[in-house]
């Protein structure tokens, strides 16, 4: 069953009704992943390509930005309270054991 968001997709390239252009796809791996939607879907390689490229761009541009997920991490994983301990290289020394 198709996506409701794909479905006017889908549509679309059912009522297309140009000839077909060739597609050629140089790596033997895409070019099998492609007629394997394509045949799972009972469409053209070329309208498998199509639809599956459509998805990935509305995907991405769904995808929160990397800011909006950083800043739900950070309410997650809040920072420990300030020690008011001065980290300088005497408190470092001191973490290593060379401090006296």
């Amino acid at each position: 069953m198709l996506r409701a968001e794909y479905q006017d997709i889908y549509n679309e390239i059912f009522e297309y009704q140009e000839a077909p252009m060739p597609l050629y796809i140089r790596d033997d791996a895409t070019a099998e992943l492609v007629a394997k939607l394509a045949k799972e879907r009972g469409l053209t390689k070329q309208d498998a390509v199509r639809l599956a490229v459509q998805a990935e761009l509305d995907r991405t541009r769904e995808a929160k930005p990397l800011r909006e997920r950083l800043r739900e991490w950070r309410e997650a994983n809040p920072l420990p309270p300030p020690t008011g301990l001065k980290a300088d290289k005497a408190f470092f020394d001191e973490l290593s054991g060379e401090g006296e």
